[in-house]
């Protein structure tokens, strides 16, 4: 279990929104600038899902240890997790492609529950995807 102190949060859509890249990164940046500056595990969730990956959903950003308004306590699921190959946001997209593709082939059975990025203080970043 893993509790995420919430920052900030936002209903999107990848596929219908042609600003989603600037709003998710606009995001961040105004969560960057409520965060203390200290080593901190911090979170992408993605909860609330109207459907599969092509509808929307609800992002919330935040991190472990901080003072909040709201909590998300990330029950343990069966989660699949995929290695970021670096930590840019390249590589984070690149991920969720594959995610998608593997999806589309039948290869990976969501539960579209809670499915969370993880970013680690070293720079590692995961992706936990919940299955049914």
């Amino acid at each position: 279990m893993e509790k995420v102190c919430v920052v900030s949060e936002k209903r999107l859509n990848n596929f219908k929104d042609p600003d989603i890249t600037s709003k998710i990164q606009k995001l961040w940046h105004e969560t960057s600038m409520k965060l203390p500056e200290k080593d901190l595990n911090k979170y992408a969730v993605y909860s609330e899902y109207e459907s599969d990956y092509k509808g929307d959903y609800t992002l919330f950003i935040g991190a472990d240890n901080i003072n909040s308004h709201k909590e998300i306590i990330i029950e343990e699921e069966n989660y699949q997790i995929f290695s970021v190959e670096g930590s840019s946001s390249d590589g984070i997209v690149k991920t969720w492609q594959k995610i998608w593709e593997m999806e589309e082939k039948g290869l990976l059975n969501r539960a579209y529950t809670v499915d969370y990025e993880k970013y680690y203080p070293d720079g590692k970043v995961e992706i936990f995807i919940a299955l049914k």
